[in-house]
């Protein structure tokens, strides 16, 4: 994220940029945007915004996952039938499978092992500019993810 000034249409000067990093109450630090580019490219996850509270030690996440993807996990540990995406992005064994998938991903990427989120939330609507948690070029409205997440956000950590 930039904080930027137009001097005119067409020119503007870069003044500040920040990354947006978290520290632990174990003293750590968590780059919450390199966490979620690596974990973005695991195949079942479509979208994902990371947050750990200062006062806790581990990080936690909000997935939207790829529905067709889920589905195929689904298939693989499911034996009920007509299982609907919805019902399957609150199904318990699903988010543990999911949740070691995402440990196992991240350890091989190269993420430290508090860097990984330790609990998840599966969301199964997508984020969109026309829904207000991300920008025309898709980055994440955290504050308006945290506000309209904020149940679950809690009920994670």
């Amino acid at each position: 994220m930039c904080i930027h000034e137009f001097f005119s249409q067409f020119f503007f000067s870069i003044f500040k940029s920040f990354k947006i990093e978290l520290l632990t109450i174990l003293g750590e630090y968590v780059s919450l945007g390199k966490v979620e580019s690596v974990l973005k490219i695991h195949s079942v996850i479509d979208q994902i915004c990371v947050y750990a509270k200062p006062t806790e030690s581990f990080t936690v996440g909000l997935v939207v996952p790829d529905e067709a993807k889920l589905m195929s996990l689904a298939s693989k540990m499911v034996t009920k039938e007509g299982v609907t995406f919805e019902d399957l992005c609150s199904d318990p064994l699903i988010i543990k499978e999911l949740l070691k998938q995402i440990l196992t991903h991240g350890l091989a990427m190269g993420l430290e092992k508090f860097e990984i989120p330790k609990q998840i939330a599966l969301i199964h609507e997508q984020w969109t500019p026309d829904s207000g948690m991300v920008t025309a070029a898709m980055k994440l409205k955290r504050k308006e993810i945290e506000t309209r997440c904020q149940i679950i956000w809690k009920a994670l950590n």
